[in-house]
């Protein structure tokens, strides 16, 4: 039996910081739940931080069936641009499994990662920093400083981020 789901847009209208997220409950419902949530995600956080009438939900599209939603709800993050650090999405659900490199991994190698322009823009992701740099053409090393957080967030005069 095929559900329809709803694509969502969370925005915060103190910081212009973005979520997308996917429901077959009411979008006031979802919003109650984000805002009462015990976790502590960026949305979580920041719906508490600023109040919640600071944040607005807005449907984008109602997709039938599960993995077309996930797949809507992807593209909607890669098309908005709502992940981390530039939005409140940590991961993009419709991606293709890796393997559980991304959760709780500390090995930069094989973690997947975003290649920004230095505007923010997201250019591609990536399912690992050795597929980047093979790809790209930019040393490997050099990925996985911008990627680690140190003194140096580019190379290749992009942003690196990584997907967790």
């Amino acid at each position: 039996m095929s559900h329809t789901h709803s694509i969502y847009l969370i925005s915060n209208r103190a910081t212009a910081e973005r979520y997308v997220g996917m429901t077959t409950r009411s979008l006031q419902k979802r919003m109650v739940e984000h805002a009462n949530s015990n976790n502590q995600s960026r949305l979580t956080t920041a719906i508490k931080e600023y109040g919640k009438e600071v944040f607005t939900i807005e449907l984008i599209q109602k997709v039938e069936g599960v993995e077309a939603a996930r797949a809507a709800e992807s593209d909607a993050i890669h098309q908005l641009q709502t992940m981390t650090p530039y939005g409140y999405n940590s991961t993009y659900r419709g991606m293709p499994p890796t393997g559980g490199a991304i959760a709780g991994n500390t090995n930069a190698k094989s973690c997947s990662v975003e290649q920004r322009t230095r505007k923010g823009c997201l250019v591609k992701v990536y399912r690992s920093i050795k597929r980047a740099a093979e790809i790209t053409g930019i040393h490997r090393t050099n990925i996985q400083h911008a990627v680690s957080g140190g003194k140096r967030r580019t190379a290749g005069g992009y942003v690196w981020v990584k997907v967790s």
